[in-house]
């Protein structure tokens, strides 16, 4: 059974990656032009997994893929599981960053266990190819939490809360709700505050 759609790299005729390279097609009226053919190349595929200090999977991390210039790519969501598959990557070397805004008190990183871009892995994709086991540990945080009220106990909302370590480096930031909450996560477990 061949693949869906989705496998496909897309591609512009008459063998080019781009709009602006492409074949120009001209038709005169009435004309049918036939021989426009196309041969779809199936993409290459990262997958893996993400989990936490305990092997379970964490689910909603956003991998994304960036080519080595760090220009966004594509990006795919880890299932309840925490398995993804980021499919139809044109041949070439990528570097993959597990984003957690959505997945919790998390911490995201570059691959293989790197905290930036410049240091992260390369990893190379072929047509046709799937790469697997590209996989992550995240560290959980902790987190910090609290009240911002007026002097009659009321809460204030809208107030800006922010955490730095010493010296005023790498904010956390939290916005105050109607009742005056925050919460501020995730916060490393070591150093001070």
């Amino acid at each position: 059974v061949p693949p869906g759609p989705e496998a496909y790299i897309r591609e512009y005729y008459n063998n080019k990656t781009t709009f602006e390279t492409a074949d120009t097609v001209t038709l005169t009226a009435g004309q049918t032009q036939s021989g426009i053919d196309i041969q779809l190349e199936t993409g290459g595929v990262l997958s893996g997994r993400v989990i936490d200090s305990s092997a379970s999977g964490i689910a909603n991390v956003n991998v994304e893929v960036y080519d080595t210039a760090i220009n966004f790519i594509k990006s795919m969501a880890t299932d309840s599981s925490g398995n993804y598959q980021v499919p139809c990557l044109q041949t070439g070397n990528y570097k993959v960053r597990f984003e957690t805004n959505s997945a919790g008190n998390y911490f995201g990183e570059w691959y293989n266990d790197k905290t930036g871009s410049e240091t992260a892995d390369v990893i190379s994709v072929t047509y046709g190819v799937t790469v697997t086991n590209i996989d992550a540990v995240l560290a959980a945080g902790s987190v910090i939490s609290g009240r911002v009220t007026d002097s009659g106990a009321n809460g204030v909302q809208g107030v800006r809360v922010r955490l730095y370590t010493p010296p005023l480096g790498n904010a956390l930031t939290a916005v105050t709700d109607a009742n005056g909450d925050y919460t501020l996560q995730p916060v490393r477990n070591f150093g001070n505050w």
